[in-house]
């Protein structure tokens, strides 16, 4: 606990100061406005490791898109919305659980 008004220097993560012990409602708003974004160094890790998930996300929707962009051109061009649709959505669905698969197997 601070000492008298001082306000605490504990920091809860880096660059984030814990909050003045004062009632629930002021500090869940502090905790929600101060709160930095999720990054690698919030976790203790280096900052290559975001860079690194990046880079694989990248890769995987490049690859998607890669498919799609060769499913597109071999539509007919009579192709109507809903056939459309009924076409895309599985080739879409398949491309996300290959890269889902990338990331989880």
């Amino acid at each position: 606990m601070p000492q008298g008004d001082a306000p605490p220097s504990l920091e809860l993560a880096p660059g984030f100061k814990a909050p003045v012990p004062t009632d629930y409602a002021s500090m869940k708003e502090y905790i929600e406005a101060a709160l930095p974004a999720e990054s690698p160094i919030m976790y203790g890790m280096h900052t290559n490791a975001e860079l690194s998930l990046l880079t694989s996300q990248v890769s995987s929707w490049h690859l998607c898109s890669a498919e799609l962009h060769v499913w597109l051109t071999t539509l007919p061009p009579t192709c109507t919305a809903k056939l459309f649709l009924t076409e895309l959505v599985p080739v879409f669905q398949n491309c996300l659980t290959v890269t889902h698969d990338r990331f989880t197997g």
